[in-house]
């Protein structure tokens, strides 16, 4: 998945910045924020092996998921995490306003439960 090599596998530091704020600023020109942030889910739980929308085949090509052991291995599922964070941070007017995104927001953090608690604490949508 693309978005899990913006992310050093060490400590998860962002490497691709300029990738990351290009998808969260232009993915809704593809897909709604709900439909990403589902697929993002999707791929947590490990039951996402390929995305394909007929219509969104540059978002395609960005977040596919290759192989299911792309997202079993912690270091995915953390860096997978840390994409929402940077999402949540960087983009909060995406998460205002939209009940059913922050309620998503809310699983994915549910799920997220073997992610280092630190990580985990920051998939916060409360205070938006």
């Amino acid at each position: 998945m693309r978005i899990l090599n913006c992310y050093n596998h060490d400590d998860g530091a962002v490497t691709d910045d300029e990738f990351l704020f290009s998808l969260f600023i232009a993915h809704q020109w593809l897909v709604d924020s709900v439909q990403l942030l589902t697929q993002f889910t999707a791929a947590l739980q490990k039951q996402l092996e390929i995305w394909y929308r007929p219509h969104a085949l540059i978002l395609f090509d960005l977040i596919l998921v290759y192989n299911w052991q792309e997202t079993t291995d912690l270091s995915a599922r953390t860096r997978l995490s840390l994409a929402v964070v940077y999402w949540i941070r960087r983009f909060p007017h995406h998460f205002d306003g939209q009940p059913q995104l922050c309620s998503l927001a809310v699983r994915f953090r549910a799920l997220a439960d073997d992610v280092p608690d630190e990580t985990r604490q920051m998939i916060d949508v409360s205070s938006l």
